[in-house]
């Protein structure tokens, strides 16, 4: 298979628009019957069928041949995951080796066991694999997503280690989830100042983050800030402001009368 070829499938599974993941589909079941066993025309089917979000399909190509399912650990790890199949999960992560885990696959892995209550595990894993100088995380579309759940991780186990990892953040490194997550922690360590700035910050951050969203998911996410600045607020001197927020969040609930 040419290397231009394959570069252009990748490109287009990398988009993650319908109409060019079913083409990568296309153009590699076409391929394929050429050749049945071109590793990487399977690769790119594997991966545009995760991201058509047909789970079972995909696992169903991947158990296939236990070449696949090593080469595909993660995607599979994945699929798992999203079908809530958390025992098939949970035996993988047990007999997949560490040299065979990405960091795809310990993201996963580590989003599994806080889902299942491991909290602490899970936050071990955030800290040996991406926190930690050795973990050498990137600065990519995720290290916010991944900073988020490590401290949402912390602050359920130890609040005051979230608080410090906070603190050292550099500024382009804070996310809304970031700010989210630490916020009750901070107002419950006696740092209610603190945690109103934060969440204020987890406002500002959010409507950045999520400018080309749905207008219903920057919403709803709007409403768990505003939930967490009510409960901050009533740390403070502005408890008359905290009862505004829960009466407007009542208010937005209710359903309309017509």
């Amino acid at each position: 298979m040419a290397a231009a070829k394959i570069e252009e499938l990748h490109k287009l599974t990398q988009e993650g628009d319908e109409a060019d993941l079913n083409r990568v589909i296309a153009i590699a079941d076409g391929l394929l019957k050429t050749d049945a066993k071109d590793a990487d025309m399977i690769s790119c089917k594997i991966v545009a069928t995760v991201m058509k979000e047909e789970y079972k399909k995909a696992v169903g190509m991947i158990l296939k041949d236990p070449a696949l399912a090593k080469a595909h650990a993660f995607e599979l790890l994945y699929c798992y995951y999203q079908m809530k199949d958390h025992a098939a999960a949970l035996a993988l992560v047990k007999d997949t080796p560490a040299r065979g885990k990405n960091k795809g696959f310990w993201h996963v892995e580590a989003q599994l066991l806080r889902r299942l209550g491991r909290t602490k595990e899970a936050a071990d894993i955030y800290e040996k694999q991406f926190i930690s100088k050795k973990g050498r995380m990137s600065n990519d579309d995720n290290a916010g997503e991944i900073r988020a759940n490590y401290v949402a991780c912390l602050s359920g186990t130890n609040p005051g280690k979230a608080i410090t990892y906070t603190d050292k953040l550099a500024k382009d490194e804070w996310a809304h989830g970031v700010a989210f997550n630490v916020a009750s922690s901070l107002a419950d360590s006696g740092k209610a100042e603190r945690a109103v700035e934060v969440v204020d910050m987890a406002e500002k951050l959010c409507k950045e983050e999520l400018k080309d969203e749905d207008e219903k998911e920057i919403a709803q996410e709007l409403e768990n800030i505003s939930l967490v600045k009510g409960y901050v607020l009533q740390k403070t001197d502005k408890g008359s402001d905290a009862e505004a927020i829960y009466r407007a969040l009542l208010g937005s609930s209710q359903p309309a009368v017509a």
